[in-house]
């Protein structure tokens, strides 16, 4: 159920591609050409993927990632704008551990700062909802770092 519902949500902030639904048996061509549409990374970040066969791809490898090394580490404001990583921050959310969510809501904070000028408005407006997600998570299940902005 989580899974139809991240689809949906990434499907519709990605844009006009058809439905993730089909992602879930895709044939060997399919993942070809989702490699393909990966753009080249920079240094220490995650490709920005440019379809929603891609995003899905991204998405999943995020959530499923046991050591979860990726939360916190700071990414370009570009990284930001096909929503991926911040819908695996939504679907991790109650998992996080407290020191995650601590070096996610860091995260997320610097990169609303660096989005404000240049990322579309759809963009900085899920940044700051994630945002507010993660440190109401944090306030009700981490005592200690709750006051922590």
């Amino acid at each position: 159920m989580l899974a139809v519902a991240l689809a949906t949500s990434l499907t519709s902030c990605a844009g006009s591609s058809p439905g993730l639904l089909p992602l879930l048996g895709s044939a060997p061509q399919e993942e070809a050409k989702a490699k393909a549409d990966v753009a080249p990374a920079k240094p220490d970040a995650k490709p920005a993927c440019k379809s929603t066969e891609t995003c899905a791809k991204v998405l999943r490898k995020l959530v499923q990632d046991p050591n979860r090394e990726w939360v916190g580490k700071a990414q370009p404001a570009s990284a930001y704008n096909d929503g991926t990583r911040l819908f695996a921050y939504r679907a991790l959310r109650p998992k996080l551990s407290c020191a995650e969510l601590s070096r996610a809501i860091g995260e997320t904070r610097g990169a609303m700062r660096e989005m404000q000028a240049t990322a579309p408005a759809g963009s900085r407006a899920l940044m700051t909802q994630v945002n507010a997600e993660l440190r109401s998570e944090r306030q009700h299940r981490c005592k200690a770092t709750a006051g922590t902005p």
